[in-house]
């Protein structure tokens, strides 16, 4: 089934061609070229966790009931619950 986000009789009664969806490339193909991203070091900044990469900044937000304490043998982050 086709997404339709148009009123496709519209199109119809008056002899129009209805708008054409695209794909932009299939999943699939898309995954196959990803780059995991690698932080070389991590920080916190009130309760934003940040990891610089080699793509620029990585950031996701934590609880604020946990704080960075070091990263792991693999490099991630360890955290301690605080309160």
């Amino acid at each position: 089934m086709d997404y339709k986000p148009y009123n496709h009789d519209w199109f119809t009664k008056r002899n129009l061609t209805p708008p054409e969806s695209i794909n932009h490339g299939d999943p699939d193909g898309i995954r196959d070229k990803m780059v995991k991203l690698k932080p070389t070091t991590w920080r916190m900044e009130g309760n934003k966790l940040i990891g610089d990469t080699e793509l620029g900044q990585l950031v996701n937000f934590i609880p604020t009931n946990m704080i960075l304490t070091g990263t792991d043998e693999a490099g991630m982050p360890v955290f301690r619950r605080i309160g």
